[in-house]
């Protein structure tokens, strides 16, 4: 007879810890009781932005050369790019020694890196312009997608956080409550980067999908 308890008593525990999670009680200063429930929702959505991050790295005995061989891949890709080259945009450029500590600060020669980025309006070239890059002389470091239409996207998750709030409400049987006050809470975004290397080739296919997730406290009275 026990063993047949526990199990019981284990899956009300859980179920109070559940409810814990997402809903508070709280007792306002005029001494009415507040109902407050945690509202999330999460959209999953395809990207129409992307921006190549990409560098350049030389390295010579000759610190000048170093820098040249640098700047002079770094053109190849201008000319490469034609009008799209308004497309790029600067970011840095580091010139460095580099010694070899082991057999005693040997010079092993100057580093020159140059890092850029290519902003991209259609997701679809993405795959042709990171060829172009790596063709002529240039390292894809990551590749950032994003929505130009952000802030319209994330208003629409929201409010289907909102609404999960209120079937949480509604769940608990205070569907009937007046909404007192809605509370926004930190929110966040990610993208993620997908390369499916067919089999037998060095093609790839390259896409991406921007998950944008939103957070309330909806307050019932």
């Amino acid at each position: 007879m026990k063993k047949k308890i526990l199990p019981i008593i284990a899956l009300v525990f859980a179920f109070i810890v559940l409810l814990t999670n997402s809903t508070n009680i709280a007792v306002a200063e005029n001494g009415e009781k507040c109902l407050k429930i945690y509202g999330s929702a999460t959209s999953t959505l395809t990207p129409d932005q992307a921006e190549i991050c990409a560098e350049i790295e030389t390295l010579d005995i000759d610190k000048v050369k170093s820098k040249d061989d640098n700047f002079e891949i770094f053109q190849s890709i201008i000319d490469a790019l034609g009008e799209e080259k308004e497309k790029l945009t600067l970011k840095n450029f580091t010139s460095y020694a580099s010694f070899d500590y082991a057999n005693g600060k040997t010079l092993l020669g100057y580093y020159s890196i140059t890092n850029f980025a290519l902003k991209l309006d259609d997701v679809s070239s993405v795959q042709s312009y990171v060829d172009l890059l790596t063709e002529n002389g240039a390292t894809v470091k990551n590749i950032n997608y994003s929505l130009s239409n952000y802030d319209e996207e994330y208003n629409k998750t929201l409010l289907l956080a909102v609404e999960n709030a209120k079937e949480k409400a509604s769940a608990l049987g205070a569907d009937s409550l007046e909404i007192k006050e809605i509370k926004e809470e930190n929110s966040y975004s990610s993208n993620y980067l997908y390369r499916t290397y067919f089999e037998g080739s060095l093609d790839y296919d390259v896409t991406g999908e921007i998950v944008v997730c939103a957070k309330v406290i909806v307050e019932f009275k």
